[in-house]
């Protein structure tokens, strides 16, 4: 029942309502590779950075090609729009660090030489940021989706 809510609230964008019902479908089946990518997205949406850094992670240590491998219109994915905000906003940051990251996060659902190029530059700007760099070792490690 959760998770259908909380999918429900994903479709609308409605993040801030999604991300406490993903969360409870997320602990009652931590398996669900589904309700982490959205968890993942939402987490992006809402200024919890930290949180879908760590859930990205951790996704990336236990089944990168469920993100990898999205299905972009099947899935409602709404990454490539997200993307395209994130980018025009950009050169107007005085910190992009975490708009870089999201960007790194979020262009993995879509292009995986984008998510390691984004990745690739906060390791720049935050050399000692061991997260980031620990993703970019991850992703170094997998190929680009198969994409028809």
């Amino acid at each position: 029942m959760s998770e259908m809510l909380g999918n429900r609230y994903f479709i609308a964008r409605e993040f801030e309502k999604a991300v406490p019902i993903l969360e409870t479908a997320l602990l009652a089946n931590p398996a669900l590779s589904r309700v982490r990518k959205k968890l993942i997205i939402s987490y992006t949406q809402v200024d919890r950075i930290d949180d879908a850094l760590d859930l990205f992670l951790k996704t990336l240590e236990d089944d990168p090609r469920s993100i990898i491998d999205t299905d972009l219109e099947a899935e409602d994915c709404p990454c490539p729009h997200l993307c395209s905000s994130i980018e025009r906003r950009l050169p107007y940051l005085k910190d992009p660090s975490s708009a870089l990251i999201t960007l790194g996060i979020l262009e993995l659902f879509c292009d995986i030489d984008a998510s390691r190029s984004y990745i690739s530059e906060v390791t720049q700007l935050a050399p000692d940021d061991s997260r980031s760099a620990m993703a970019l070792t991850l992703l170094k490690k997998e190929k680009p989706a198969c994409r028809n």
